[in-house]
C-alpha cells in the first residue's frame, strides 16, 4: 500500500535532489554559488511543481487506512531518497577526479547488483521469457547507458549544474507522454516546461561564465 500519492512522492524526490546536491557541493566540494544559480534552482523547482503537480494528483492515497502520519512518512522517505542520491552524486564527483567515467559507473552498479542479488533470487519464480527482454532493456538503456552519460557530464561540469539538469527528467517524460501516448498537457504543464527550459539556460550560462 503506498504511503503517499505517486505525484507528490515523485515531486518531493525530484525537487529535493538539486537542493541537496547544492548544499553538499558547497559544503564539501567548495563549489561557488552565484545569483544565477539561485534563480536557476528556483525556476527549476517551480517548473517541476507545475509540470508534475496536477491539483487532483498531489494528494495522499485515498484509502481509508491511510492517515496523515503515513503520508508524512511517505514524503520523508522521498526526501531520504533525494538525499541519498545527492550523496551518490557528490561521491561520484570526487572519484571522477581520479578515475575514468566507465570505472566509476561500473563499480557503482556492480556493487548495487551484488547488494540486490538476494531480491532477484527471491523473485526468480516471477521471471518469464516475456518479461526478460524488458528487464534487460531497463538494465542496459535507462540504467547503464543513462548513468554513463550522466557521469561524463558530471566530470565536465559542476555537481550543482549536474543536479539542476536532472530536473529535465520530468520534462522529457511529459513530452514522451504527450507525443507518444497522447496524454493531455495543461497550461500549468506548459508554463512549467517554459520555466524548466529557462532554468537550464540560466544554469549553463552561469557555468560557462565561471569556467
Amino acid at each position: 500500500m503506498p504511503l503517499a500519492g505517486v505525484a507528490i512522492t515523485a515531486l518531493v524526490a525530484i525537487c529535493s535532489v538539486p537542493l541537496f546536491i547544492t548544499g553538499l557541493a558547497v559544503k564539501f566540494l567548495r563549489e561557488p554559488l552565484h545569483t544565477r544559480t539561485y534563480i536557476s534552482l528556483g525556476l527549476g523547482v517551480v517548473g517541476v511543481c507545475l509540470l508534475v503537480a496536477q491539483p487532483q494528483s498531489v494528494a495522499f492515497s485515498n484509502t481509508a487506512s491511510n492517515t496523515a502520519l503515513t503520508g508524512i512518512l511517505g514524503i520523508g522517505l522521498a526526501l531520504l531518497s533525494g538525499f541519498v542520491y545527492a550523496v551518490y552524486v557528490i561521491i561520484a564527483k570526487v572519484n571522477l577526479a581520479q578515475m575514468e567515467t566507465l570505472t566509476v559507473t561500473a563499480f557503482s552498479f556492480t556493487t548495487s547488483a551484488f547488494l540486490l542479488s538476494p531480491v532477484l533470487i527471491l523473485q526468480v519464480g516471477h521471471l518469464t521469457w516475456v518479461s526478460l527482454p524488458f528487464l534487460i532493456y531497463l538494465g542496459v538503456v535507462p540504467t547503464s547507458l543513462a548513468y554513463i552519460f550522466y557521469m561524463v557530464s558530471l566530470k565536465q561540469t559542476s555537481a550543482i549544474t549536474a543536479g539542476i539538469v536532472v530536473l529535465l527528467e520530468p520534462l522529457t517524460a511529459t513530452l514522451l507522454g504527450v507525443f507518444a501516448l497522447g496524454e493531455p498537457l495543461f497550461w500549468t504543464g506548459i508554463l512549467g516546461a517554459i520555466l524548466l527550459v529557462g532554468a537550464i539556460g540560466i544554469c549553463f550560462n552561469c557555468n560557462q561564465k565561471s569556467s
